[in-house]
Order: structure tokens, then C-alpha cells, then sequence
């Protein structure tokens, strides 16, 4: 259920997600993280997650952008997502300095 989610996430030291409501309980118990986003503008919604990294996924070569035309699950056949191409290693990075970071502040 829920409250066994919500138990879970406050026990992790970081986390990766795509847009869910992970970051958002997270948030609540300061868990750094990255956050995947493909339609939206992660500027927009991660502005009041000081702990929380938004990264936006590429549309395959020659693709517009989707950011701001829809959200949920419906939104991922309007692909190709550029999946295959994210970066982890700079992820990775951003997860070991908030890290760094949150130990620092403790």
C-alpha cells in the first residue's frame, strides 16, 4: 500500500525516478534524487525540490520537442523516447554530490 511506499522511500539514501510521485514523498524526507522527465519542462517542477535534479529526455534525432504538450503514460506512444541515449554517469555524479551534500548538512 502507500504507507509501505512512502515507509520505503524515507529509508533510501537517494533515488532516480521518471516523473512520479516519488520525488514529491521524497521531497518530504529531503532523499536527493534525479528525476526523468519527457514531456514536461523539469525546470518547472522541480523548483520547490531544492534536493531534487530534473533531467529532461531526449527525443530522437530530427524529433520537436513534446515539453508542455501533455502528461501521464498516455504520453509515452507519442515517442521515440530517447531512453538509449541518457547518460547515466552524470546522473550518477549529481546523486554522489547530493549525497555529499546531505551528509555534510547532518
Amino acid at each position: 500500500g502507500f504507507d509501505d511506499f512512502v515507509y520505503l522511500v524515507s529509508q533510501v539514501d537517494a533515488f532516480v525516478s521518471v516523473d512520479t510521485c516519488l520525488y514529491h514523498v521524497a521531497d518530504a524526507f529531503d532523499v536527493p534524487g534525479v528525476v526523468l522527465f519527457t514531456t514536461l519542462d523539469p525546470a518547472s517542477w522541480i523548483a520547490y525540490y531544492p534536493s531534487t535534479t530534473g533531467v529532461a529526455v531526449p527525443r530522437r534525432a530530427g524529433d520537436a520537442p513534446l515539453h508542455g504538450k501533455g502528461r501521464g503514460f498516455a504520453d509515452e506512444a507519442a515517442g521515440p523516447w530517447g531512453w538509449d541515449r541518457v547518460d547515466v554517469d552524470p546522473l550518477i555524479a549529481v546523486l554522489r554530490r547530493a549525497l555529499d551534500q546531505r551528509r555534510g548538512a547532518r
